[in-house]
């Protein structure tokens, strides 16, 4: 998925551009019916369950949408290893704070 437009704003390398922004409106009405299909069949799993081939037409969506996630927005893992090993150092030492 190349989509990079959400809810009606574009992408900062677009701003006065006018190719770049029709080009990403194209790619909006061209990936619009799938984004609907993917939140009625959603809709449809909480609300009356999926047959066989719908669970796997929505797992294969959101296996699309997230590798979409991990490429434009790729989680700080690094960093939150580095702050959780940086908290692991401050918690008292038992002998420092008996009943901590």
């Amino acid at each position: 998925m190349t989509m990079r437009v959400t809810a009606g704003a574009t992408s900062p390398g677009t701003i006065g551009n006018t190719d770049a922004i029709r080009a990403e409106i194209a790619t909006y009405r061209r990936e619009l019916p799938r984004l609907l299909a993917e939140g009625d069949l959603i809709k449809k799993k909480h609300a009356h369950g999926l047959s066989a081939v719908e669970l796997v037409e929505l797992a294969g969506l959101q296996d699309e949408m997230l590798r979409y996630r991990q490429k434009v927005a790729p989680l700080p893992l690094d960093e939150a290893r580095r702050l959780h090993q940086e908290l692991l150092t401050r918690i008292p030492d038992e002998r420092e704070c008996p009943g901590f």
